[in-house]
């Protein structure tokens, strides 16, 4: 899945800084901008590279890229669905992956969904509000029998999902969220978007998604994607991988918050490299020890994955003995036990006994 991410940023020093659309901010303004390649499977998401988005005003710029050390191959300009194909390239055969998703940045260009599409990948892209399409499942208007027959409308996403009726919309459980089921409704139909230059596209299938909220049932969020997968592919897989790629910012998301992705203060390219190389593995070590912990009652929490790496590395320089530090982490996760159990006692239901049991 592909997800471009942004960082901002105050001066003009750093490599592949300037004024451009910030994810981050929701405008334009002066950042960095990554390109981002992140897998999920049953065992949850992580990301697996990235690629620095360099902007025309430094490929131009010969001093400004030899100040900032940055490779003769990387100094030609490059888009970010051109940096997400030469990721694909580059990681595609050593990751087992049925689908690709991304958003609607990145479904925007009707070259990039044929491009996905010849390299034999499935792919559900979301595509912006604004973005027309012909419905090739609703009758053409009648021929008044004079002149030019009429053709289907263009009608955008947005009136488009709106002039549906309530009973056309099929309503699935998707994944298992923090209140519960993720009830969503669904439709899908026959398609073909026009292109950056007005022509007609290929044919594709259209899938719309609407959440509602759980209190007062009111539409809150309507994601349209395409997707050139056959028409028997279930509606509930389609659902399935679109909502897919919110985990993805999810995992960017933490890495900038538990593993300092977006808190670099380097200017230099291989310094760049280095810090968002260390930031992904400390993303990779995160979610395989948050999937290590689930086999205890509580999970092992971020903070407490956080003061057992601090602890090895007091140990490696010498601050304090080892056996003393695992000693108070066993005596933290016996004490979380304890509270668990006496939230369980006070509603009278019995919890899953395991006291003094813990192993760090």
């Amino acid at each position: 899945m592909f997800d471009p991410s942004g960082f901002p940023k105050s001066g003009g020093e750093s490599v592949g800084v300037a004024r451009q659309w910030c994810g981050r901010l929701g405008k334009v303004d002066n950042c960095q901008v990554a390109m981002d390649l992140g897998y999920v499977s049953r065992k949850g998401p992580t990301l697996v590279d990235t690629r620095l988005s360099l902007p025309k005003a430094w490929t131009k710029d010969k001093a400004r890229l030899d100040k900032a050390g940055v490779p003769q191959g990387y100094r030609g300009y490059r888009t970010r669905h051109q940096l997400a194909l030469e990721m694909l390239a580059k990681n595609g055969a050593c990751l087992p992956q049925s689908w690709m998703a991304g958003d609607d940045e990145m479904g925007r260009p009707s070259w990039f969904r044929r491009r996905l599409a010849a390299l034999g990948e499935r792919y559900v892209l979301a595509v912006p509000l604004h973005t027309t399409m012909r419905d090739l499942e609703v009758e053409p208007p009648a021929s008044s029998g004079r002149g030019r027959r009429p053709q289907r409308p263009w009608p955008s996403v947005e009136a488009w999902s709106q002039s549906l009726a309530d009973e056309t919309w099929l309503r699935i459980d998707g994944r298992d969220g923090a209140k519960g089921p993720l009830v969503v409704e669904t439709v899908k139909r026959r398609v073909v978007a026009r292109t950056h230059r007005r022509q007609q596209g290929d044919e594709e299938r259209r899938v719309v998604i609407r959440s509602r909220d759980r209190d007062n049932q009111q539409v809150v969020q309507v994601d349209d994607s395409l997707s050139n997968a056959v028409p028997e592919t279930p509606l509930w897989e389609w659902a399935r991988v679109a909502k897919a790629e919110h985990r993805i910012e999810a995992c960017l998301q933490r890495s900038k918050s538990a593993a300092g992705l977006a808190d670099d203060e380097v200017r230099h390219w291989t310094g760049w490299q280095h810090h968002h190389t260390l930031s992904l593995r400390a993303t990779w070590f995160l979610v395989r020890e948050t999937e290590r912990g689930k086999k205890w009652t509580p999970a092992m929490t971020f903070p407490q994955i956080r003061q057992g790496i601090a602890m090895i590395l007091r140990e490696e320089f010498q601050c304090g003995t080892m056996s003393h530090r695992l000693k108070e982490c066993q005596k933290r996760l016996q004490r979380n036990e304890l509270a668990r159990f006496s939230h369980w006692k006070q509603r009278n239901r019995l919890a899953p006994l395991n006291l003094y049991q813990r192993q760090f």
